[in-house]
């Protein structure tokens, strides 16, 4: 007997859904222990899928069938056990034995399947042998184990993705908030903030700022084809090099001071046209407000917010300072671990192909310490 499509779509399904129940809302901060509590979660869940095709099994030849703890079960009424250990010498691959309790009734297959999880996880293979009365169903279990596998290793990566952008996001909320704190929201509300990360730049939105500026892209005061939704995606994810960014002769020189976009460094870009649109304006204010360290930060603003804003901010400039080194210090105690483990090795390394340039420089997962 083989299960059909249908049936690993379904255990597929339930294995997302029993990893959701018991660590969806595990906070980011225990990535490291929740990687270990699901690679134990995947062992039993193994374990019970394996019993489960016995027990479809069972009923296809009309058999008596009786489950029990630790992956023993009663079939034909012969005691057989489901057994997951890991070789001494090879901690990646994981061996799965279905046996009868009894040596004196086990007739086993000789030999292991190898079973290729080709996945991040701790385990990259599992070895798979059985009694030969379930001959039948030899493929299924395999597949059967192949699927709770890479299955919950998905998941995982997905989990880890989902938590390093939320700390990005945590990161951007306390900073516009902190603004928020020493300056009305009307103003905040037309205050971009700009990180500096490995020789280049990009505009740090928050989810306010977000929707305040499709709003303002949306008036079209300046000629421009793009729709708002295009111009705000372009404003909040383009890196721009360092040496062509008004921000460098803020944070070199610790200067405030009004800037054309027709004389930007990346005029030939035309991502002023985006900056345009969001400031509603062909100038803005450059302000330096981090000068040292891996992660630096400038803001920018529109020209007539300038005299309500500079000497705030210039006033605050160690507290922006702050702020930045205590969510790298937390981002960099995840990449510690992600570091140290395998599974999270792996996802470092995935990740960093579609992070924000932001928390991947913030966090050290560009590479940086």
């Amino acid at each position: 007997m083989t299960m059909n499509s249908e049936n690993f779509l379904d255990l597929d399904m339930r294995v997302r859904r029993d990893l959701n129940d018991l660590f969806g809302d595990a906070p980011s901060v225990s990535i490291l222990s929740t990687c270990d509590a699901v690679e134990s979660r995947l062992l039993s869940l193994t374990e019970l899928s394996v019993v489960g095709e016995i027990q479809l099994l069972a009923q296809e030849r009309n058999i008596s069938f009786t489950s029990g703890p630790s992956g023993n079960f009663v079939y034909d009424g012969k005691l057989y056990r489901v057994r997951l250990t890991e070789p001494p010498t090879q901690t990646s691959i994981i061996q799965v034995t279905l046996k009868s309790v009894n040596p004196e009734q086990s007739s086993m297959v000789r030999g292991y399947t190898k079973i290729s999880i080709n996945s991040v996880g701790r385990f990259i293979e599992a070895q798979l042998r059985i009694e030969k009365i379930f001959s039948e169903q030899h493929d299924a279990i395999a597949r059967t184990i192949e699927t709770v596998f890479k299955t919950g290793y998905r998941w995982f990566a997905e989990y880890v993705r989902v938590q390093l952008d939320s700390m990005h996001g945590e990161t951007a909320e306390e900073l516009y908030s902190f603004l928020r704190q020493i300056l009305p929201e009307t103003i905040v509300g037309n205050i971009w903030l700009y990180a500096i990360i490995n020789n280049h730049g990009l505009y740090i939105p928050s989810a306010i700022n977000r929707t305040s500026a499709l709003k303002l892209a949306s008036k079209r005061v300046f000629d421009v084809n793009d729709s708002p939704l295009k111009l705000m995606v372009d404003f909040s994810t383009r890196l721009l090099d360092y040496d062509q960014l008004f921000a460098k002769l803020s944070i070199e020189q610790d200067l405030t001071f009004e800037a054309s976009l027709h004389k930007a460094g990346y005029i030939y870009s035309g991502f002023q046209l985006a900056e345009q649109a969001i400031f509603q304006s062909d100038k803005l204010v450059s302000q330096a407000l981090v000068r040292e360290g891996k992660t630096l930060l400038a803001v920018g603003y529109p020209v007539e917010l300038r005299s309500q804003v500079e000497h705030v901010l210039r006033h605050e400039q160690s507290r922006f300072k702050d702020i930045l080194e205590k969510k790298a210090s937390a981002l960099k105690q995840v990449v510690n671990a992600i570091r140290g483990n395998r599974i999270l090795s792996e996802i470092k390394t995935k990740y960093f192909e579609y992070a924000g340039a932001f928390i991947r420089g913030l966090s050290g997962l560009d590479g940086s310490s």
